[in-house]
């Protein structure tokens, strides 16, 4: 009876050894048959993906590429494979394009590579090549897999637009040398008439008998402070151009009126223009260049002068005044009784190159712009309710921005 009962223990655990053996067996083929189907569709994905693929083993050899790889060169497999595929890569590029993939290949990590292969139709084309390194089940290094896209147009395009870009640069380059010349004659334009008037006006002098010594000696000291405004203004664009900072002062505001009206004495009188001031009393300093407020302030009173060429001479009248803001600020305002803002767009007045006048260039409201806006303010114009225009700007209190 034991015996019996032994034999039937022994049996169920052969049974359940054979069981189990069958289950191990049946999964085992399952995760073959798995691995079969994965690899068949990895394979069938790589061979109908519609980009170049290939792959290599550790010899760095090619063992695989793709059918879009063979339409592209119009090579067959056998061709390609080991390093055949290197036939089509362009001569200038083949060294740098073996060398670097065999130091990526050596250092295990993703290289990207442009280069020109020779396409079926013996053009060479520019194409992008993606590698990484692979591994097997067991973590072991396989070699390399990698992709190739025709990048061809793309660097077309780049370059088109590099070369685009170029010529974009030097019509920029042009036009900012033109503008300068612009500018700079624009802003030398006032200190040589005042130096030709006034050495019009010693040689009047020195022509008298007996010669006026006292007026030539006026006229002369003219002469020479218009030949450092003129240097001033030269040197205030080198500068510029070499990106320096100009220096700036503490300055009153109501001198630097004073100043421009002695400069514009001689235009004035021969416009036939009165000018009246209404200078605040108690005005705080303002940091700024001497000479650039001064250049703002002599154009603004040119327009204003230009302004009124077709009013009666009687009156031909600029008052210029001068104010406190609550919010900290100077403001200097030159009002005249011209032709007013009715024909100007108003928009683009202190644009470059915007202009009204016949003979004018559109560079001189613009640089004033500029002038006050580096200084931390702002300019800006208005119809007057009876007549004319008044162009104003402001300066901040302190120091700049």
């Amino acid at each position: 009876m034991r015996i019996g009962i032994v034999e039937a223990i022994g049996l169920a655990l052969v049974l359940a050894g054979v069981v189990a053996a069958w289950i191990l067996e049946r999964r085992r083929r399952q995760r073959a048959e798995a691995a079969a189907r994965e690899h068949e569709a990895q394979r069938a994905i790589v061979s109908e993906a519609p980009v170049m693929i290939w792959r290599s083993g550790v010899d760095k050899g090619c063992d695989f590429f793709n059918p879009w790889w063979l339409a592209f060169t119009g090579r067959t497999l056998a061709q390609e494979l080991g390093d055949g595929w290197a036939e089509g890569v362009h001569p200038d590029d083949l060294d740098v394009c073996l060398a670097s993939y065999v130091a990526a290949f050596d250092a295990r990590v993703p290289f990207r590579l442009e280069y020109r292969l020779r396409r079926f139709d013996g053009e060479y084309r520019w194409v992008l090549d993606l590698g990484t390194a692979r591994y097997d089940s067991t973590g072991q290094f396989a070699g390399y897999i990698g992709c190739c896209f025709d990048i061809t147009d793309r660097r077309q395009a780049e370059q088109a637009l590099g070369e685009a870009h170029a010529e974009i640069s030097r019509v920029s380059r042009l036009t900012a040398l033109g503008e300068f010349a612009a500018a700079l004659s624009h802003e030398l334009r006032q200190p040589l008439t005042a130096m030709i008037m006034n050495a019009r006006s010693s040689l009047y002098q020195l022509e008298k008998i007996p010669p006026d010594h006292e007026a030539m000696k006026e006229g002369l000291d003219d002469l020479v402070d218009a030949g450092h405004r003129a240097e001033a203004v030269i040197q205030r664009n080198r500068e510029l151009f070499r990106h320096h900072t100009v220096q700036t002062s503490a300055l009153d505001i109501n001198t630097v009126v004073r100043e421009v009206l002695v400069l514009s004495a001689t235009r004035l009188q021969e416009h036939h223009v009165t000018v009246a001031m209404e200078l605040a009393d108690d005005l705080p300093a303002v940091r700024g260049d001497r000479i650039e407020l001064l250049q703002v302030l002599l154009n603004l009173l040119a327009n204003a002068i230009d302004a009124m060429e077709r009013v009666e001479r009687s009156e031909r009248r600029i008052t210029i005044t001068t104010s406190r803001l609550d919010q900290g600020a100077v403001v200097v305002a030159v009002k005249d009784c011209g032709v007013g803002l009715d024909a100007v767009d108003m928009q683009r007045m202190f644009t470059l190159s915007y202009t009204t006048k016949a003979t004018g260039t559109g560079v001189g409201l613009s640089i004033s712009r500029s002038i006050i806006q580096a200084h931390g303010g702002r300019i800006w114009a208005s119809q007057n309710a009876d007549r004319g225009a008044t162009f104003s700007f402001s300066l901040p209190v302190g120091r700049l921005p």
